[in-house]
């Protein structure tokens, strides 16, 4: 960094000044580090524009329509397409099978609560059925009994047949009764009993339930009543039936006559059948319904999302003046306000991010004019050990270094540093060397020399920018080291002979702040015999005022100590030294500045 007037550093007066040295927003992520190999002078490639990285955007031409033709609201976004169910179609599946689930699960429930209770109701009205016959059966059985004893044959009898029709006229006004029948052992309960029948079918022998049967409780108080399930044979087939028997006569604990109705269980069946479809009807009516309604509630809650995607889509494709259309007091109103917040940012963004790109490709050519400026390749000198250091910060470097042939004899080394960065400082800096290398020629008095290039430095300069200049002319045969400062750092001589080190800082000022007047009277220039094992030191401030992670310099105290116990060592390994050791004292911080140097041995 250049600096201020003054006969060199330390002087009152000397500040960095702002401009454009400052550290410009996001310029850290357009810049790298790119350190010059000792002996070239390089600046950072000037590559074309540089692509700011950026999480929030893409490159998508404005202005792109929200739907494609024939396509879905909120089909896509951007480059991004719908892969699968839309919110409106998953949230009527969800409904849908909701109301589905339900209709099954009541279904079921209620064709089992129906069976249950019609099992129940058919076992009761069979007992029912029995118990109220019990009196009709014991009719029969007297006159069974009684024609036993009469020598009158029962079942031949007209009472016999109107006993026949009256259980008949019974099991056809029932549906359930598929028979009824009232069996009678006049003589023992051990021979088979006769029957009278109401409905055609083979007709009981037995009194009880076969031995297979399977035995169901009575429901009312009559424990003598017997129910069971077995299979009952008739002109239809043999058939899975319920059986009700009510004794009506009792020898001992065997029966003597009885009461039997049959029930086939094939009724119940057909009943909870029938009751099944008319719930399936029912259930395929309410699922449909359901499905109406779960299509509407997910048109209706499905439809705000759908247009925020196409807000979202057009927005992606780059249009970011795009406001939301969805307005309302919750979520997703939320979410379109934070969206419309968000446009207004990628806007922002976007528009920053042009300025950058420009500023990038300023830099860019700003670093081209730099690295331009800078010598190719090191002097050649007999007995002379030359070598360069350079790299710039992050921004354009302001910083400049040349070797200018002056006669056949004397060669001239200078370094200077521009108060200013970007296009303007390298403007600068290319003004400046080309009024040297004007000037320098045929000239071996340093102050002349740069008074001159004053004279015209400070009529073109921008007001408030300076160049610093620290420029000596070397005797190639005698060793003779002519120098003068126009304000910049002190030169560093290295003394063989006494391994110490020299302060060399003649008094002057700055390039550009005075037009003349005052600049000639300020500027001065020192001769200097130099010796075999010498070393001479020219740098700019960016060398001592480079900063480690606790914003500590690393100052002249440790530049004079590092000449010191590399002086000796080849120009080649001096610049790679001192590059390392200001790399190890800055560490892991960021490089503010440029860093340039210029040093030669005699050998």
């Amino acid at each position: 960094m250049a600096k201020t007037p003054g006969s060199g550093r330390g002087q009152p007066g000397k500040r960095k000044t702002s401009g454009l040295h400052a550290k410009t927003p996001g310029l850290s992520a357009l810049r790298r580090k790119t350190p010059v190999p000792e002996g070239e002078a390089k600046a950072s490639p000037a590559g074309g524009t540089r692509k700011l990285a950026s999480a929030l955007r893409r490159r998508t031409p404005t202005g792109g329509a929200a739907v494609p033709a024939g396509g879905d609201a909120g089909a896509e976004i951007g480059i991004y397409h719908r892969r699968g169910m839309s919110v409106r179609q998953k949230f009527g599946l969800v409904i849908s099978l909701s109301f589905g689930l339900v209709a099954l699960i009541v279904g079921l429930s209620v064709t089992s609560f129906f069976r249950a209770n019609l099992w129940n109701e058919i076992v009761r009205y069979g007992y029912g059925q029995v118990v109220s016959l019990r009196s009709f059966g014991q009719r029969v059985f007297d006159d069974v009994r009684e024609g036993a004893d009469t020598a009158r044959q029962y079942p031949e009898s007209e009472r016999q047949k109107a006993d026949q029709q009256l259980l008949q006229t019974i099991v056809e006004a029932e549906p359930r009764l598929f028979s009824i029948s009232v069996l009678v052992s006049p003589t023992g309960p051990t021979e088979n009993p006769s029957a009278v029948a109401a409905h055609g079918g083979t007709k009981p022998t037995e009194f009880g339930p076969p031995a297979d049967a399977k035995i169901i409780h009575p429901p009312g108080d009559d424990n003598r009543v017997q129910i069971w399930q077995s299979t009952f044979t008739s002109e239809e087939g043999t058939v899975p039936a319920l059986f009700f028997r009510a004794p009506i006569e009792l020898q001992g604990e065997k029966p003597l006559a009885t009461v039997l109705a049959v029930t086939p269980i094939s009724h119940i069946d057909m009943e909870v059948r029938a009751l099944s479809i008319k719930l399936t009807v029912f259930g395929l009516i309410f699922l449909g319904a359901g499905i109406a309604i779960a299509m509407g509630l997910a048109s209706a809650v499905s439809k705000p999302v759908s247009q925020l995607v196409a807000d979202m889509d057009i927005i992606a494709r780059g249009n970011f003046d795009h406001k939301p259309q969805v307005v309302s007091r919750d979520e997703l109103g939320l979410l379109a306000l934070a969206l419309s917040q968000m446009t207004k940012s990628l806007s922002a963004a976007r528009d920053q991010e042009v300025q950058m790109q420009r500023l990038s490709s300023d830099l860019d050519l700003a670093q081209e004019i730099v690295a331009r400026l800078m010598p190719s390749k090191l002097p050649k000198l007999p007995g002379i050990d030359p070598g360069t250091l350079y790299y710039a910060a992050r921004e354009v470097g302001g910083d400049y270094y040349d070797f200018i042939p002056v006669d056949n004899e004397h060669l001239a080394f200078l370094v200077a540093d521009v108060s200013g960065k970007s296009i303007g400082g390298a403007l600068v800096v290319s003004t400046t060397r080309t009024i040297l290398r004007l000037m320098a020629p045929m000239n071996l008095s340093p102050a002349d020399v740069l008074s001159k290039v004053n004279f015209h430095v400070a009529r073109d300069i921008r007001r408030g920018m300076f160049v610093t200049v620290f420029y000596g002319i070397l005797n190639v045969r005698t060793r003779e080291f002519t120098v003068s400062s126009a304000g910049h750092n002190p030169m560093m001589l290295y003394r063989a002979a006494t391994k110490e080190v020299e302060m060399i800082n003649p008094t002057g000022m700055a390039l550009g702040f005075d037009r003349g007047t005052l600049f000639d009277k300020v500027i001065k220039e020192q001769k200097i015999a130099l010796h075999r094992g010498d070393r001479v030191l020219l740098y700019t401030d960016g060398i001592v005022e480079s900063m480690d992670e606790k914003h500590e310099e690393w100052g002249d105290d440790k530049l004079i100590a590092f000449l010191k116990n590399n002086g000796d060592q080849k120009s080649r390994d001096f610049t790679n030294a001192l590059k390392q050791a200001i790399a190890d004292h800055q560490g892991n911080a960021e490089q503010h500045d440029d860093i340039t140097a210029v040093t030669f041995k005699i050998e």
